[in-house]
């Protein structure tokens, strides 16, 4: 049984959804806890959310590519893209302290991911964001 899944996209929301049926398939054949399945769905989604609304400085193709693997007991995922060059672990932390209508807009997104994975790593290599995230499985 093949324990990675790689999904090629192009930088449009409407793409997700594709994300999501590969994402399903690939959990029926490997079956993981809601509580992996949930923060895989929810990270991807938000990341390339971004990556797609917030990325790119033109309105052409581009290509994203995301790869999630069963490596012992994490689940990898890369997200690779040629966005402009973003370093979500140099984001300020959110604020989630102050009343929401003092709250400066943004942020939350990167905060949910760094809640939902146990490590996070950035590189900027060959002209490519590549963002790692790892999360610990669990007996589904």
């Amino acid at each position: 049984m093949k324990n990675t899944l790689t999904i090629h996209i192009q930088n449009r929301l409407s793409e997700l959804e594709k994300v999501n049926q590969r994402l399903q398939t690939f959990f029926n054949a490997h079956p993981q806890s809601m509580h992996v399945r949930n923060a895989v769905h929810l990270a991807i989604d938000e990341l390339i959310s971004n990556i797609i609304l917030h990325g790119y400085a033109d309105r052409a193709d581009h290509q994203i590519e995301i790869r999630v693997a069963l490596v012992e007991d994490q689940l990898v995922v890369k997200i690779e893209d040629d966005a402009r060059p973003f370093n979500p672990l140099t984001a300020l932390p959110a604020d989630t302290e102050s009343p929401l209508s003092e709250r400066p807009i943004g942020g939350l997104g990167i905060h949910l991911v760094r809640n939902l994975t146990d490590t996070l790593h950035y590189e900027y290599r060959n002209q490519h964001n590549v963002l790692t995230l790892k999360i610990a499985t669990e007996e589904p």
